[in-house]
C-alpha cells in the first residue's frame, strides 16, 4: 500500500537488498575435513606444503577481508534498523494525531449538542417594532432586552426554598437576548440545534401601531399569545405587564410567591389554585403549597393545614408542606401534631429532602424542626442552641435574624435564666413585633421575661400592646391566632397572678379549645384560686391533647403537691420526666416534694440533675443550697 512505503521509499529501492547482495558475493569459506587432509598430505611433500601454505596465507587473507565486510555490513543492518523504527513511531505519531484531532472535534460537537439538549433557557428574540420607533432609537433588540430587565427584576424580587431544578420551566438566571444569524456558520449550526435538541423558553412578539396607541403582541413558543396596549407613552409599563404575563404563564408558582411577597395575597391564591386543577400531576402538591400558605395568611391555620394534608397526600415527601404542619402547629398550641410531624419530617431521606428544598433551606428547615422538638419536650438549652445557629446563619433567613435571637432568649427564660434578656429586644420593638416581623416571636421573650421575673403588670401591659397591634391592616391571620393561643395563656396567668381573675377567665375564653396552653393556663390560674378539681379536669385535657408533651404533667403534678397529694405530685413528675427527660421544671418539683418528705438525699439528686439541664435559674440553686446545708 502506498502509505507503507514510508522511509524506506525515501532511501530508494531496498537498501536491505543490497546488502543481502554483498553477502552473496563474499567467497565460500575454506571447508575444514578438505584443509586437514591437504595438511596431513604436506607432511610428506614439500611443494604441496608450499602451496597449501600459500593457500592457508591467501585464505587467512581472505578470512580478514570478509571480517571487515561483515563489520560494514553490520554497521549499515544498524542504521537501516534505525530508520525503520523512526519510520515506524513517525507513522504511528501521524495516526495518533488524527485520532486525537478527531477526538477533539467530536467532543466539540458533543458539547454543543449537549448545550443545546440542556438548554432550559429563557431566549428573547428581537421584537419586531414600527418604523417611527426605529428612528427614535427604539430598536427590536431594546424592546427585548427591557423585557428581559423586567422579568429578571420579578425574579430578583421573588424568594422560595423550592429547589430550581423542581421546576418545569426553570431557567435561572440564563436569559439572553437572540438575534437570528445569516448564512451556515458555528453560530447559526448552534442555534439550529438549540431549537431543535433543547427545551429553553423562546419568546418573540412585535410592537405595533393601533388606534388607541400602541399594542405589543409577544409569543411563547410561537403559540400562546401575551398582550398588553396603552399610549405610546406607556411602552415601558406595558412592557412590564408583558414580563409579568410571561412569568405567569411559565412559571406560576415562582409568580405566585412572587405576588404573595408584594402582599398581593388573594391574586397569588387565585394563581395556586389555578396551578393545582391545571397544572401537571407533578405541580399540583407544589400549588397546594402555595394555597397553604395563602390560606393562612388570609383566613387562618386551619384551612392552611387543610391544604398541606393533601399536599402531603399527593406526596408522601412533600417536605415543605411536612414543615408547614409541623412548625405552624406549634405556633398555634397543637403541640402534639406539631411533635409528630416534626419527626416525619426529619425522617424524610435526604435525596427526597433535596427534591423539595434548596441546600440552604433545608439546613434552616432542620435547625427549626430541631428546635421545635427540643423545645416542646423541655430541652431549652438545646433549643436555644439550635434557634442561635439559625441567627448565625442567615443564608436563608431573609433579614429574619431578631425573630430568631427572640427564640433563643425565649429558651432561655423557660430556662429560667434570669440573665436572658441581655441582648434582648426593647419593649417598644417588642410590641411592634407584630407588625414589623409578622410573627410574635419578638415579643414573646419579654412577655416570658417579665412573667419569670414576677413583674406580672408589665407582662400584661406588653401583652395588651401586642394585642393591639394585631388590630393593624396588614397583620396574617395565622400571626394572630398564634398570638391568641400561644401569648393570651400566659398573660392570662399574669392577671390571675394579680388577682385580675375576671379579666383572666375573659381572656381565657378568648383561646380555643383545641390550644394545647390554653388548657395548662385555665389549670394553673384554678390551682391559683385552690379550685383543684377544675384544675385537675383542665390538665387532664391538656394531657388528652398532648400526651407526649411533659409540661401539663409537671403543672398537675405542682397542684397535687399544692393540694397535699404528694405520691400523687411524684407519679405525675416522674410521667413528665419519662416524657422530657431533660426538662428541669418537674426535676426541681420533684426534688422540692422530695425536702418536705425529709428525703435530703433523693432530693440532693434531684436537683443536681436538674441543674445540668437549668444551671441559670436562682430558686434551684437556693433549694439545693438549704438542702446540702441540712444533709451536712
Amino acid at each position: 500500500m502506498a502509505e507503507s512505503r514510508g522511509v524506506s521509499g525515501i532511501l530508494g529501492t531496498d537498501a536491505e537488498s543490497a546488502a543481502e547482495a554483498l553477502v552473496a558475493e563474499t567467497p565460500t569459506p575454506l571447508d575444514p575435513t578438505a584443509a586437514a587432509l591437504a595438511a596431513e598430505a604436506a607432511k610428506s611433500d614439500p611443494e604441496l606444503a608450499q602451496k597449501a601454505s600459500a593457500y592457508f596465507d591467501r585464505q587467512s587473507h581472505l578470512v580478514e577481508i570478509q571480517t571487515e565486510h561483515l563489520h560494514e555490513q553490520r554497521s549499515v543492518n544498524l542504521q537501516l534498523l534505525k530508520l525503520r523504527r523512526f519510520d515506524e513511531r513517525l507513522r504511528v505519531g501521524l495516526r495518533l494525531l488524527v485520532i486525537f484531532a478527531a477526538a477533539i472535534i467530536a467532543v466539540a460537537l458533543l458539547r454543543i449538542v449537549w448545550s443545546a439538549v440542556d438548554d432550559h433557557g429563557l431566549v428573547v428574540e428581537a421584537f419586531s417594532v414600527p418604523p417611527d420607533l426605529l428612528q427614535q432609537g427604539i430598536t427590536g433588540r431594546v424592546v427585548a432586552a427591557e423585557l428581559i430587565d423586567q422579568i429578571d427584576l420579578l425574579q430578583s424580587q421573588t424568594h422560595t426554598s423550592r429547589p430550581p431544578g423542581s421546576f418545569r420551566n426553570n431557567w435561572g438566571d440564563d436569559i439572553k437576548v437572540e438575534i437570528p444569524e445569516t448564512g451556515v456558520s458555528i453560530g447559526e449550526l448552534t442555534h439550529i440545534l438549540h431549537q431543535w435538541l433543547g427545551s429553553a423558553t423562546r419568546i418573540d412578539g412585535e410592537v405595533t401601531h393601533t388606534a388607541a396607541g400602541l399594542s405589543i403582541v409577544a409569543r411563547i413558543h410561537d403559540e400562546l399569545a401575551l398582550r398588553a396596549a396603552g399610549a405610546p407613552t406607556e411602552l415601558d409599563s406595558l412592557i412590564r405587564q408583558i414580563a409579568e404575563q410571561a412569568y405567569a404563564s411559565t412559571q406560576p408558582y415562582r409568580y405566585g410567591v412572587y405576588l404573595s411577597e408584594q402582599h398581593r395575597h388573594s391574586e397569588a391564591l387565585a394563581v395556586f389554585r389555578d396551578l393545582v386543577e391545571h397544572g401537571a400531576p407533578d405541580e399540583r402538591p407544589w400549588g397546594l403549597v402555595g394555597v397553604g400558605n395563602e390560606s393562612s395568611e388570609l383566613t387562618g391555620f386551619e384551612d392552611g393545614f387543610a391544604a398541606f394534608r393533601e399536599s402531603l397526600r399527593l406526596d408522601p415527601n412533600q417536605a415543605i408542606s411536612c414543615s408547614n404542619i409541623a412548625l405552624t402547629a406549634r405556633g398555634v398550641g397543637l403541640d402534639e401534631e406539631a411533635l409528630a410531624t416534626g419527626q416525619r419530617c426529619l425522617a424524610i431521606p435526604p435525596k427526597m429532602m433535596a427534591l423539595h428544598f434548596t441546600a440552604a433551606a433545608a439546613a434552616w428547615d432542620q435547625l427549626f424542626l430541631e428546635y421545635n422538638l427540643a423545645s416542646d419536650l423541655g430541652d431549652h438549652q438545646s433549643a436555644a442552641r439550635y434557634a442561635q445557629s439559625m441567627v448565625v446563619d442567615t443564608t436563608f433567613n431573609f433579614g429574619a435574624e431578631k425573630s430568631y435571637g427572640a427564640l433563643a432568649i425565649e429558651e432561655r427564660a423557660l430556662d429560667h435564666d434570669a440573665s436572658a434578656v441581655e441582648g434582648g429586644v426593647s419593649d417598644a420593638d417588642a410590641t411592634s413585633g407584630m407588625q414589623a416581623n409578622s410573627d410574635y416571636f419578638v415579643a414573646m421573650p419579654n412577655i416570658l421575661m417579665a412573667f419569670e421575673s414576677g413583674d406580672f403588670a408589665r407582662a400584661v401591659n406588653l401583652g395588651e400592646a401586642l394585642a393591639r397591634e394585631l388590630a393593624s391592616t396588614g397583620v396574617a391571620r395565622v400571626n394572630q391566632q398564634q398570638v391568641q393561643r400561644r401569648v393570651y395563656p400566659v398573660v392570662a396567668e399574669a392577671l390571675a397572678r394579680l388577682g385580675r381573675f375576671t379579666e383572666a377567665e375573659a381572656m381565657l375564653k378568648e383561646i380555643p379549645a383545641n390550644a394545647y396552653d390554653g388548657w395548662r393556663a385555665r389549670g394553673r390560674i384554678a390551682s391559683l384560686r385552690r379550685e383543684f378539681d377544675a384544675g385537675e379536669k383542665a390538665f387532664a385535657e391538656a394531657v388528652r391533647q398532648a400526651p407526649s408533651i411533659p409540661r401539663a404533667y409537671s403543672d398537675w403534678g405542682d397542684l397535687l403537691a399544692a393540694k397535699g397529694d404528694t405520691a400523687g405530685a411524684l407519679t405525675r413528675y416522674a410521667e413528665a420526666n419519662s416524657r422530657g427527660p431533660r426538662f428541669a421544671d418537674p426535676l426541681k418539683a420533684w426534688g422540692d416534694v422530695l425536702m418536705k418528705q425529709g428525703n435530703m438525699k433523693d432530693a440532693l439528686a434531684k436537683y443536681d440533675k436538674a441543674l445540668k439541664y437549668a444551671p441559670n435559674w436562682k430558686q434551684l440553686k437556693e433549694a439545693r443550697e438549704a438542702v446540702a446545708k441540712q444533709k451536712s
